[in-house]
């Protein structure tokens, strides 16, 4: 995305072919812009993931007491209700 789709604020809207020759201050800007960039979504994931902890762990909980769920099953147990069917 950043060599081959400009998207970088740092290096600005320009797009870098494979097959062009880069200086190497110009691929270590990328690298770091890409660097930077994977390491944001990792902790966007990651927060994300913290946040929604409850909700996980209902889930998980549902899904080890009965292997299955439905979509609508699933949004209950995610919502904090109890579902009323037999276990397996």
């Amino acid at each position: 995305m950043i060599r081959e789709m400009g998207f970088s604020t740092r290096l600005g809207p320009r797009a870098y072919r494979t097959d062009d020759q880069l200086a190497p201050n110009t691929l270590a800007s990328i690298d770091g812009e890409i660097q930077e960039m994977v390491e944001a979504a990792a902790t966007r994931a990651l927060n994300l993931l913290q946040s929604k902890r409850d909700e996980l762990d209902r889930l998980a909980l549902a899904l080890i007491e009965y292997e299955t769920l439905s979509a609508e099953e699933a949004w209950k147990v995610v919502k904090g209700h109890k579902l009323e069917r037999n276990t397996v």
